[in-house]
């Protein structure tokens, strides 16, 4: 089928004759991509979306009226995908409290042992994902949240606390976040990847840790590396998931072991061409030349 958003550019190239591919040029992206947008394949990422809007002088609330009618009609189509922060734009019209609100209760609905008390606020963590939406993604299907998965680069300081157990995600604050803008070294904590319990099987954490790991292959082609990675598993599966990404088990979280499961996990950056993350021919290659 053609959704609105695919019909509107195909409308706008129409009104100003414009060509497919000029309009491609002007935008400065790929002939292909344009073509994925007007066959309702992709939408534009966080770089391109800006700049179709201005092109095609959207308002925001046509804009956000193309993209509710993509996500209900294209999407709902289909089984579970990966969506970011264009999702948040069209369900909760950029509010990214009420999203973590809804984020945290999938936490207490999904996870074993997560307790409210060390998750934090979504207040909290509003500007943290809003502020850092290339370390974030959710897995959706039609119009609902059905999993997720964070991670958040810390000073080092922060970093330490962390991998020893000293403090829970509810104790981050802003001033501990430091934003993976340029290239270097980086010190990145997974408080999270979770799914809805009756979507949970091979194929759905599939696409959710091969997300992450895209996301982590982004960063090593401009450079970002993860010099430490941490993660917290509460539950035996998060354990396991843990072990088969690379990660190795350091110690027992002091602070949130009620269940006597929750474990700190850490990876080296010298480590990831070994792990599952070096399976990717980018980041095995980048990281061998960045740490050994």
């Amino acid at each position: 089928m053609n959704s609105r958003f695919s019909a509107a550019i195909r409308g706008g190239l129409s009104f100003r004759s414009v060509s497919q591919a000029t309009f491609a040029e002007d935008i400065d992206v790929s002939n292909n991509t344009v073509t994925s947008w007007v066959t309702d394949k992709t939408l534009p990422n966080k770089r391109s979306m800006p700049l179709v809007q201005t092109y095609f002088e959207w308002s925001d609330a046509k804009l956000l009226m193309l993209l509710e009618d993509w996500h209900l009609n294209v999407r709902s189509e289909k089984a579970c995908h990966i969506a970011g922060t264009d999702f948040v734009t069209w369900k909760y019209g950029g509010d990214y409290v009420r999203f973590l609100e809804e984020l945290i209760a999938l936490d207490q609905e999904t996870i074993d042992g997560a307790v409210g008390e060390h998750e934090g606020t979504p207040d909290q963590w509003a500007p943290i994902f809003k502020n850092n939406p290339d370390t974030w993604k959710l897995l959706v299907k039609g119009d609902k949240v059905v999993g997720y998965w964070q991670f958040h680069c810390l000073k080092r300081e922060a970093y330490d606390l962390v991998v020893n157990g000293d403090i829970t995600d509810a104790d981050i604050t802003l001033d501990m976040v430091t934003y993976p803008e340029i290239a270097g070294n980086y010190f990145a904590h997974l408080p999270v990847i979770t799914t809805r319990k009756e979507i949970r099987g091979i194929r759905t954490i599939k696409l959710i840790i091969d997300s992450l790991c895209a996301s982590i292959r982004q960063f090593a082609s401009d450079d970002v590396y993860f010099e430490s990675f941490a993660a917290v598993a509460f539950t035996d599966q998060g354990k396991q998931l843990c072990e088969r990404l690379g990660l190795r088990y350091k110690i027992d979280h002091p602070r949130t072991n009620i269940s006597g499961i929750s474990k700190i996990y850490e990876i080296n950056g010298i480590d990831v061409p070994a792990s599952y993350f070096g399976r990717d021919p980018l980041i095995r290659e980048k990281y061998i030349k960045a740490f050994q």
